[in-house]
């Protein structure tokens, strides 16, 4: 009698650790997911930065031979090495050669730096640009080096 009684309180406890364990672990899940989010309040408006608009001889090799390993596509990025950070904005092909990427906005708020970029004209009509070829444009922004989160906007 004593044994079942014995079996019984170990079932009980085994019952109650499980559940125990199960809401624990359920916890730490929740946390970790957590950890990793970050919300905050962009402020609209902020520090402006100074910065360079590289051409390619401003470039590190590595920096331009990712540049035209996707240059296909339009794509951000952000590259550093140990001096500076690159902000690099690209639109793809394009089946005109008269355009470019143009930095509309670039500021500075206490949790990132905002970029604001547009595709637009840039030839006129009295340009020697024929308008009627393919390119690839980008524009790359030289900064000193951050660790501050770099946010494209559109």
């Amino acid at each position: 009698m004593e044994m079942k009684s014995e079996r019984a309180v170990s079932k009980s406890l085994c019952r109650i650790h499980g559940r125990n364990t199960l809401i624990l672990v359920w916890l730490l899940t929740a946390m970790v997911m957590c950890v990793g989010c970050t919300i905050f309040k962009e402020s609209g408006d902020g520090e402006r930065l100074l910065y360079d608009i590289c051409d390619e001889s401003m470039l590190p090799d590595e920096l331009m031979a990712i540049i035209d390993s996707k240059k296909q596509g339009a794509f951000n990025l952000v590259y550093s090495n140990q001096t500076y950070t690159y902000i690099v904005m690209a639109a793809g092909k394009q089946d005109r050669d008269d355009v470019g990427v143009e930095v509309e906005k670039m500021y500075k708020d206490k949790n990132a730096i905002y970029v604001e970029s547009l595709l637009r004209q840039l030839a006129t009509p009295g340009d020697t640009v024929s308008g009627d070829g393919i390119s690839y444009p980008y524009t790359v922004l030289r900064i000193q080096k951050t660790n501050i989160p770099i946010i494209f906007k559109k």
